[in-house]
């Protein structure tokens, strides 16, 4: 006979999601980790950061195509089709397994969406992400004027933070660039 105390509580989806985070924070890295991300997908598929916390821990198995894979699965499933974190994310993957072409058509789409995101609510992720995509697709010029296209339309304490992440951006050579884009993932820095 079951005992219902014996039996674990009940957890929801963002609670397996929240306790992941955690122990992703702590360094930890293993496939239990994607055990309890499957289980929160399980209960509900619409929560992004289970994604980008797999691909992330995947990554950092080394298991690069699964990562692909799971991105391509959850595309062909309409799951994400207009969230740039993971559009990025999936074109990392790409990147990763050395498909460029592929990579950079996930980074373009990536980078429309967070444009056509910033005009209808200007605000520091989507000019954030605007520039790091351009300044990986377009290179420091185009990043410049970017900048200067968008910026008037933040906050003075929103503009001191975009200037430094351009300045940042606009520091680094195109290599170190691509380097940390793909730590992101690898790191899970974001």
């Amino acid at each position: 006979m079951c005992s219902c105390a014996a039996r674990p509580p009940h957890l929801s989806a963002r609670q397996l999601s929240d306790s992941v985070a955690v122990l992703l924070s702590q360094g930890r890295c293993d496939s239990s980790l994607i055990n309890l991300l499957d289980k929160s997908i399980a209960i509900d598929a619409n929560i992004p950061t289970n994604y980008s916390m797999k691909a992330t821990i995947l990554s950092r198995m080394g298991q690069f195509q699964e990562a692909l894979n799971m991105f391509q699965a959850i595309e062909r499933e309409r799951i994400y089709s207009d969230e740039p974190t993971l559009i990025i994310q999936h074109g990392i993957q790409f990147a990763l397994t050395k498909d460029t072409i592929q990579a950079r058509r996930k980074w373009e789409r990536a980078l429309s969406i967070h444009h056509k995101e910033y005009l209808k609510t200007p605000n520091v992720y989507h000019l954030s992400g605007m520039l790091a995509l351009t300044r990986i697709l377009k290179g420091k010029t185009a990043t410049q004027q970017c900048l200067q296209s968008h910026k008037a339309n933040l906050s003075k304490e929103d503009q001191v933070l975009i200037e430094r992440t351009a300045d940042v951006l606009l520091r680094n050579t195109d290599k170190e660039v691509m380097s940390s884009f793909l730590n992101m993932v690898l790191w899970g820095q974001r």
